[in-house]
């Protein structure tokens, strides 16, 4: 607990509730809800003997509106959106120097797009759209994509009200990790651990995600629920809760989840960012300023980077030279989304 104790919230200024420690069946159940505390199962109301971490003060954040909310603010700023550009190849000029640079990019359809800065923003698809582009990965590097199950609940509205205000949960032994439901009843639950091996998919510009009915963290995670939470029937004349969807979520790993964010090597004009490994989406308010700090050489040695401006330790693990030799990935699960998903269009 020592350890625990000394990562805790420690701000007090104002009324701000600090994070605690919870050892106990009552502690446990009393993070919840009241409305949902008589309908808590043997995961929280057996809770004795195990420790547990709860923040009051932490929060989630919706991926899809907050995408939305910077892409809008592009927009504002003047920023020209193209949609379905599936870009092939890169377009060259000629330096002074009879070397080559880097102008723009041309799409499949023949449209090209001109640019002095290129920034390659890809994600999972970082390694094959390199390739694609006839650039070759630097040796050993660790970026590579990985997916991890998730799956949606849609409960009814009368057992959905129980739910509000309910805290993300989440088990560090098994990964598994739940939200509080949307204002459409919407649970979602997921496992992150290493994930499963996914082969690059190669039409990186679809914008479906594969479906993940048939991995086995499916129904651990819906076993997972039920413990957690027995009023939640998904069958019988009680039933209140359905599985919406599934969806493999990809990610690009690297070794030490740092960041890629660094000029392709032998370019000073063609930017690589990736590494989301996970935990990345929670720096979005920060990304454009580490992202633009590189693409304009914008440093600062400070011990604390401030809100623009790379410090020294930045730079080095955002670098590809970092990433080539970080170190090796943790074995991942042997079953792999096979290849034939693109041939079933899941695409």
């Amino acid at each position: 607990m020592k350890p625990l104790s000394n990562a805790f919230e420690t701000h007090t200024s104002g009324n701000l509730p600090v994070a605690y420690p919870v050892t106990t069946s009552d502690i446990a159940v009393k993070t919840f809800p009241e409305t949902l505390r008589p309908h808590l199962g043997k995961t929280f109301s057996d809770f004795d003997g195990q420790v547990g971490y709860f923040n009051p003060q932490g929060g989630w954040a919706e991926a899809r509106n907050a995408t939305f909310a910077v892409l809008n603010e592009a927009r504002r700023f003047g920023a020209n959106i193209v949609s379905n550009f599936d870009v092939v190849e890169l377009i060259y000029k000629l330096d002074n120097q009879g070397g080559r640079y880097v102008c723009g990019v041309k799409a499949a359809d023949g449209r090209e797009c001109k640019a002095d800065r290129i920034i390659l923003a890809a994600g999972s698809w970082t390694e094959s759209l390199l390739e694609r582009l006839g650039l070759s990965v630097p040796s050993k590097l660790c970026c590579q994509p990985s997916a991890q199950s998730v799956v949606t609940l849609k409960l009814g509205p009368d057992v959905a009200k129980l739910f509000r205000g309910t805290p993300v949960t989440y088990n560090m032994k098994t990964g598994m990790y739940t939200f509080e439901p949307n204002a459409d009843g919407i649970l979602k639950c997921a496992i992150h651990d290493s994930g499963v091996m996914s082969p690059n998919p190669r039409d990186f510009s679809h914008t479906e995600f594969p479906r993940a009915n048939d991995s086995p963290h499916i129904t651990k995670m819906v076993t997972s629920i039920q413990s957690m939470f027995p009023v939640l029937q998904f069958d019988g004349s009680k039933k209140n809760a359905e599985i919406l969807y599934t969806r493999y979520c990809w990610y690009c790993d690297t070794a030490d989840e740092n960041f890629l964010i660094d000029f392709y090597p032998g370019s000073d004009n063609l930017l690589v960012t990736s590494g989301d490994s996970g935990h990345g989406f929670k720096f979005l308010p920060l990304l454009g300023r580490l992202i633009t700090s590189r693409l304009f050489s914008i440093y600062s040695d400070a011990s604390l980077a401030p809100d623009f401006g790379l410090s020294a330790h930045q730079r080095r693990v955002f670098s590809f030279a970092h990433h080539s030799n970080a170190g090796t990935f943790k074995p991942i699960d042997s079953m792999r989304i096979g290849s034939s998903l693109a041939a079933k269009a899941h695409l």
